[in-house]
């Protein structure tokens, strides 16, 4: 199939955010040692949702959100979904990987597809504005367009507004897939004109085998603890454990824990978020995730009472729920400055919140 060249150089003067090779190559690494579903990687726990989307693709949605927590490689099956819409001779609910399309995909130069990353920058009102242009484009090399809008909780206000009319009035054989791990931080204008398709994570057994087959001998033993804190999400799980971020929030749970029996002051030392306060804030936000299940839930049944956990239990049991949510939204508060660049002092704002918890222990046995 030859490219329509009048429409090249019209694609080219777009803007284009190519969709990321990484994470498909990271994904199939993580899955070379699952049972493969043919010629595609897809992993284990989206097996079924890949049948039901895809037996179903004539009548699929011209917007759909793929919503579910952190860690469960929503952008990866979004991207083989994106594939497989885009080959030109699809076999079995699979895409070909021999065709025109499918060689352009792998190589991030595919004209009829945009993809919008929000995973750590605030998607603004100029990169919708890419999608405008890119949706009057005629298409190139497949019969379909498609635009990905990753992380679509990080949209502004003003880029939303922007972005309802391609939704209201999508052109024919144009999709838009959007993915989002906080859905309910989206605008609910958006919510409201997309499908919007529930990504739910592997059950506890499933996930410890797979990051079994994953994790090095050497770093085995963070497993149940890494999944714990990750809520079930196995490759948020993977990467706590590979970037030895599970260390990090170890001394966070401890430091914590000291503050709360007022044996350390709520002063916050630069180490632990000086790298990525970003990431720092996700730990926090885990932390503070499975706080509050264990205080909902009494005895939240992903967590094993060991040792490790008990400094968690031992935290949820002196933080109030008020106190609890408090802390979550000031964190999400926190995420949202830094996301949108705005200048803001981390390490007092974590301090803020820390300072709250400053001998609390002692309080409770007074009352």
């Amino acid at each position: 199939m030859s490219l329509k060249k009048n429409n090249a150089k019209k694609s080219s003067e777009v803007k284009k955010s190519k969709y990321s090779a990484s994470a498909l190559s990271k994904a199939e690494l993580l899955a070379s040692k699952q049972n493969k579903l043919d010629m595609n990687y897809l992993l284990k726990w989206h097996y079924g949702l890949w049948q039901s989307v895809t037996n179903r693709l004539d009548n699929l949605s011209h917007s759909c959100l793929f919503y579910g927590i952190k860690g469960i490689a929503k952008a990866d099956f979004v991207g083989y979904l994106t594939k497989r819409m885009l080959c030109s001779e699809p076999k079995n609910n699979l895409y070909c990987n021999n065709c025109l399309s499918c060689s352009a995909f792998d190589n991030n130069e595919h004209l009829d597809l945009l993809c919008i990353l929000g995973r750590k920058d605030v998607i603004k009102i100029d990169d919708i504005r890419q999608i405008s242009e890119f949706v009057n484009l005629t298409t190139n090399i497949s019969d379909r367009k498609i635009i990905i809008i990753e992380e679509a909780q990080n949209i502004t206000i003003q880029a939303a507004n922007a972005l309802l009319k391609s939704l209201e009035e999508p052109p024919e054989k144009c999709y838009f897939f959007l993915t989002s791990s906080y859905q309910m931080q989206i605008l609910p204008t958006i919510r409201s004109r997309c499908t919007q398709i529930f990504m739910s994570h592997p059950d506890y057994n499933s996930s410890l085998e797979f990051l079994k087959e994953q994790v090095v001998q050497n770093k085995a033993t963070y497993l149940k603890e890494s999944l714990n804190l990750s809520q079930g999400a196995p490759l948020k799980a993977l990467d706590l454990i590979q970037n030895d971020t599970i260390v990090i929030l170890n001394r966070l749970v401890d430091t914590i824990g000291q503050i709360i029996l007022k044996k350390t002051p709520y002063t916050f030392k630069d180490d632990l978020i000086k790298d990525d306060p970003f990431v720092f804030i996700d730990i926090f936000l885990s932390l503070i995730n499975n706080v509050l299940k264990i205080k909902l839930l009494n005895n939240y049944n992903g967590l094993e009472h060991n040792e490790s956990n008990k400094k968690l239990y031992f935290i949820a049991n002196q933080l109030s729920i008020s106190l609890i949510f408090l802390s979550y939204d000031e964190l999400i508060d926190l995420k949202r400055l830094i996301v949108a660049n705005i200048a803001v002092n981390t390490k007092m704002s974590i301090e803020r919140i820390l300072s709250r918890f400053y001998g609390i222990y002692e309080k409770k046995a007074i009352v």
